[in-house]
């Protein structure tokens, strides 16, 4: 199953350690990537553009979400749920 929705910034979409059962698929956008750091700070690690995709490993191994994700842009994204 797949859905389309449409995020204005700064909108998070994933939160680390965040229980996930799904593909993201950015449509349209840009998203950055935030890891906390061990003393608590979000730490801006990348920004992933149109085609690019993010939450496989949370989706494959069941593992929580390794990071955080928000719209740096305007974005639509497909989330592909694994249900």
């Amino acid at each position: 199953q797949s859905t389309y929705k449409t995020y204005g910034p700064p909108e998070q979409i994933l939160a680390q350690g965040q229980s996930n059962q799904s593909l993201f698929l950015i449509y349209k956008g840009a998203v950055d990537v935030y890891i906390k750091t061990p003393n608590h700070q979000m730490t801006k690690v990348a920004t992933l553009n149109e085609g690019l995709y993010f939450g496989e490993m949370s989706l494959l191994t069941g593992d929580p979400a390794g990071a955080s994700i928000l719209t740096a842009t305007e974005s639509v994204i497909i989330e592909v749920n694994h249900n």
